[in-house]
């Protein structure tokens, strides 16, 4: 792998959610004390780094960004300057946000709540010349399940996931084979609101001593502890996960 730096930068602005939802990894691994938010001084670190070099952006993770007391501050810093900003959202707080969240590529409402619709209809009506995309999400066996094809005037895409982290056994759903190299690895780096790095997504677990605090994303994403990782794929913890295709495992409508 030559490349200096990942295709996709996940960062976590927090780690703090409004929902409590039963298929959520966080009950298992984000306890209340070590809920926080990313500094501007490091927000401010990050994209200057991966600015205006052909990346996605993903500012979620683990919670819900738009707790962040600083979410407009730091959106505002970031929007222009990546390949697109993509987006994920309970609906909540979305209409504080409306006119800032219109302004990003990719809005993916998880459909938990009522909130769900009111800000899907929200964001289908204000946006301009079908930006941003929107995609309406639900996890197979919620009860909002049998209700989402409701809403396929108001968004682009509806995305069914599979349940998987089940009991704390971090992205999987039991039984897949077939597995191959996961691409996570070769093209996103995931970053907490610490700092911390985790190898993906799906792997909640971050390590306080790989870390961009000191140093740089692409000083990170060829080190030796990512070289170990993909060298040693799939290792003990990669080897309990089933999402090593490029997407969440789930299906996909296009409207």
């Amino acid at each position: 792998m030559n490349k200096l730096l990942p295709n996709r930068v996940t960062i976590e602005l927090t780690n703090d959610c409004n929902l409590n939802c039963f298929m959520c990894p966080r009950r298992f691994w984000v306890p209340q004390a070590h809920i926080g938010y990313m500094n501007l001084h490091l927000w401010y670190k990050i994209i200057d780094e991966i600015a205006d070099k052909d990346i996605t952006l993903v500012p979620f993770w683990r919670g819900c960004s738009l707790l962040h007391p600083e979410f407009e501050t730091m959106m505002k810093y970031a929007i222009g300057k990546f390949k697109q900003i993509q987006f994920a959202t309970n609906g909540i707080l979305v209409p504080e946000y409306l006119q800032l969240l219109l302004s990003l590529d990719f809005i993916s409402v998880s459909y938990h709540t009522k909130d769900a619709i009111k800000a899907i209809k929200l964001l289908s009506k204000n946006r301009k010349h079908n930006k941003p995309e929107l995609q309406i999400s639900v996890v197979k066996g919620e009860a909002t399940e049998h209700k989402i094809d409701k809403l396929k005037q108001y968004t682009d895409t509806i995305r069914i996931y599979e349940q998987h982290s089940l009991g704390g056994s971090l992205g999987s759903i039991g039984g897949r084979t077939g597995r191959t190299f996961c691409q996570k690895l070769l093209n996103d780096i995931v970053i907490d609101w610490q700092g911390n790095i985790s190898r993906c997504c799906h792997s909640w677990v971050t390590r306080d001593d790989w870390n961009i605090r000191d140093s740089t994303i692409e000083e990170k994403w060829s080190n030796s502890i990512y070289k170990n990782i993909r060298t040693n794929y799939p290792d003990e913890v990669c080897i309990v996960c089933d999402q090593w295709s490029d997407f969440t495992i789930g299906s996909t409508e296009k409207i």
